[in-house]
């Protein structure tokens, strides 16, 4: 995919989402710049997984740290290791209008900082294409919960 430019502030992009892609949508983490990214696709087994994979393996955690024990948010994951930068939430909104030919049956993770909603589960959005058509919407992303190794995450690298 080309780069693209991604604009907020968010509001109803008129596409299926779930009540807790709204909440993800309505934070302040959502809001507040323009910019062009190009959105990198890889799946659980392409960052070198054989077997599942937990969200910190992945995109790391709010708790990492640098070699001389500096906290460094999300510096630990695969992503970040191979040179990818986590999305901004307002990515995956903005690509959800533009991927508009995603196969039937994919599930597109964003590699994301998780935002807490009112459950206080901390979540990443998720492009799906299922029978009912395109969607967004919002999964757990614990630090210890597992993916497979065919799931696919979207990275981002800044052009």
């Amino acid at each position: 995919m080309k780069g693209r430019t991604v604009r907020v502030p968010l509001t109803d992009l008129g596409f299926p989402h779930g009540a807790t892609t709204k909440q993800l949508m309505d934070t302040d983490h959502a809001v507040g710049v323009s910019r062009t990214v190009k959105p990198v696709m890889l799946s659980v087994a392409d960052l070198g997984f054989e077997y599942d994979a937990t969200t910190k393996e992945i995109i790391g955690t709010d708790q990492d740290t640098d070699p001389d024990g500096n906290l460094a948010p999300y510096t630990s994951g695969r992503g970040h290791q191979l040179g990818l930068q986590l999305c901004s939430p307002e990515v995956a909104p903005y690509l959800r209008l533009e991927y508009k030919d995603q196969p039937l049956g994919e599930r597109l993770y964003a590699a994301m900082k998780p935002i807490a909603t009112s459950d206080g589960e901390p979540r990443i959005f998720v492009l799906g294409h299922d029978a009912n058509g395109l969607s967004l919407d919002a999964v757990r992303a614990r630090a210890e919960d597992k993916w497979h190794p065919s799931d696919k995450f979207m990275f981002c690298l800044e052009p």
